[in-house]
C-alpha cells in the first residue's frame, strides 16, 4: 500500500527548475541559493561571496526598445566565452505610466 501511495503521489509532483544567474545552467530550485536578488548554484554561490564585482554596463528596455536587453545579454555571453564570470540584475521602473526595465551587467573584478 505504501508503494502504491508513493507511485500515485509521484504522478502529481511537478519538478521546478531554475537557472543560475552566473553560469546560466539549469538546476532544481532546491539546489539554487537566493542571494542579493540572484539565484546561484552551489559552486557560484561560494564564488559570488568570495569575489568582488563591479558594474560593467547598464541598459534600459521597453516594448519599443527590446534590443538594449539583447545587447547586454550578448556582452554577458562574450564574457562567458572568455571564462569571465558575470551576471545581470533586472529592475523595473515606472516612467509616466510606462514600465521600463533596467538591466545592470556586473562582472568579476
Amino acid at each position: 500500500m505504501k508503494n502504491l501511495f508513493k507511485k500515485i503521489i509521484s504522478k502529481f509532483y511537478i519538478s521546478r527548475r531554475g537557472v543560475c544567474s552566473i553560469c546560466d545552467e539549469e538546476f532544481d530550485d532546491s539546489e539554487l541559493a537566493f542571494q542579493n536578488e540572484l539565484f546561484l548554484c552551489p559552486k557560484d554561490a561560494n564564488y559570488y561571496l568570495d569575489h568582488n564585482w563591479y558594474l560593467l554596463a547598464e541598459a534600459y528596455s521597453d516594448p519599443e526598445n527590446p534590443q538594449a536587453a539583447l545587447n547586454l545579454q550578448n556582452r554577458k555571453d562574450e564574457l562567458k566565452s572568455k571564462q569571465i564570470k558575470s551576471y545581470i540584475v533586472t529592475e523595473y521602473l515606472e516612467d509616466q505610466s510606462q514600465i521600463i526595465t533596467k538591466f545592470s551587467l556586473y562582472r568579476e573584478a
